[in-house]
């Protein structure tokens, strides 16, 4: 789980704990030893101790912080777990918000001011180290960043995130929120250590709005964004064909949420899956058509009824058996151009448009016209029995 993270910095705890120790010191000392001078001049001679015990605690500090003596210590993110880095990042904060409290005590609010400012720059540096993860991470990320692998078999998502079932589906999706919950740890303990300028960045308030959805999630609360990414991963998109996929994404876009990680990323499968649905429908569109026309212009093109008077074939009727035959190849282009037209999709140069549909609609009639000519009347049928 530490992977891609940043190499980090650990405080020289022990150091920390000698610092501390120095106002265990001063207390035993004030206690005791200022009783052997004369009240009228202990005040001075307080503030003088004060003041050099104070110089000894930001000496520690310095030792902990610079490496002397093992001070800061680099930690590999690749070879320290980020839940053990958490733990001793929070012992080390904890400690440092009391030395902040002991130089305060000792009269340095100078000193104790510009350790926070430091720790500050620290924990800024550090969930800098988290968000860079974050992103090298590529979380909820499809393969390709489109779905030019899919050919309409059900299941477009197990293509995109290559896995082979739903089961497994799942199982990357949990690996996926572990991954984002665990960085969310550690960006939640380094944004505690931030003063109000840190605390105000925009890095910050990108990791709180993560956290808080983070937390959304873990109460199964329908506004997450994360959820609802996650149940269209895993049911919607994990489902569909390429005849189901228009009717099942059209109109049902995410909400944009403005900063949103998850919203962002739901957003993008969207709108890949549902581009590459109505590349693949226009396909078979244009395939149905393709072989309709065909057939028409060899078999019924110029012919009444469906000729202009104007054609060499104008007086030619045409065949019954043609118009029956054509008219099993007819309906499906019919249902074909009637979705499209309901889809109000985003229309290629190579799709049937305006003038097949209504070309299609004068087949329609002009096949019905050929029905009914065709059909015996009632009167023939009695003079045939």
């Amino acid at each position: 789980p530490g992977a891609g993270l940043r190499a980090a910095a650990a405080w020289d705890l022990p150091r920390l704990d000698q610092a501390l120790a120095v106002g265990d010191i001063r207390k035993r000392y004030m206690s005791e030893g200022m009783l052997a001078f004369p009240s009228t001049v202990r005040p001075g001679i307080e503030s003088a101790l004060n003041a050099h015990f104070a110089q000894l605690v930001v000496d520690q500090v310095a030792e902990a912080a610079t490496g002397a003596n093992d001070g800061m210590r680099p930690v590999s993110g690749a070879m320290m777990a980020t839940d053990t880095q958490a733990a001793a990042y929070e012992a080390s904060r904890q400690r440092l918000a009391k030395v902040q409290a002991l130089l305060y005590e000792l009269g340095a609010g100078p000193r104790a001011e510009d350790l926070r400012a430091m720790v500050s720059r620290d924990a800024l540096q550090r969930l800098e180290g988290v968000d860079e993860a974050f992103n090298q991470s590529e979380l909820y990320a499809m393969r390709g960043r489109d779905f030019q692998g899919w050919r309409g078999e059900r299941g477009p998502m197990l293509v995109a995130f290559g896995v082979s079932d739903t089961g497994s589906l799942a199982a990357y999706l949990g690996q996926q929120f572990n991954r984002t919950e665990t960085l969310g740890k550690l960006a939640d303990g380094y944004i505690a250590a931030l003063d109000g300028a840190g605390s105000g960045s925009v890095l910050a308030q990108r990791w709180q709005a993560i956290n808080r959805d983070l937390e959304r999630y873990r109460l199964k609360n329908p506004n997450s964004s994360l959820l609802l990414l996650e149940q269209f991963l895993g049911t919607t998109g994990a489902e569909i064909d390429r005849e189901t996929c228009a009717a099942k994404l059209a109109g049902k876009a995410p909400a944009a949420r403005i900063g949103d990680y998850f919203a962002d990323r739901h957003q993008q499968i969207y709108s890949a899956l549902l581009a590459r649905c109505y590349e693949l429908q226009f396909g078979d569109q244009q395939e149905l058509w393709t072989q309709f026309s065909t057939r028409f212009n060899r078999s019924l093109a110029g012919r009444h009824p469906f000729g202009a008077a104007t054609t060499a074939r104008a007086f030619d009727l045409a065949d019954p058996a043609d118009v029956n035959d054509l008219s099993r190849a007819f309906d499906p282009l019919a249902r074909a151009l009637k979705e499209n037209r309901a889809d109000g999709a985003v229309r290629t140069a190579a799709m049937p448009g305006a003038a097949a549909r209504r070309f299609a609609e004068q087949f329609g009639r002009a096949r019905d016209f050929c029905c009914r000519c065709s059909r015996p009347t009632t009167a023939a049928r009695r003079a045939t029995t």
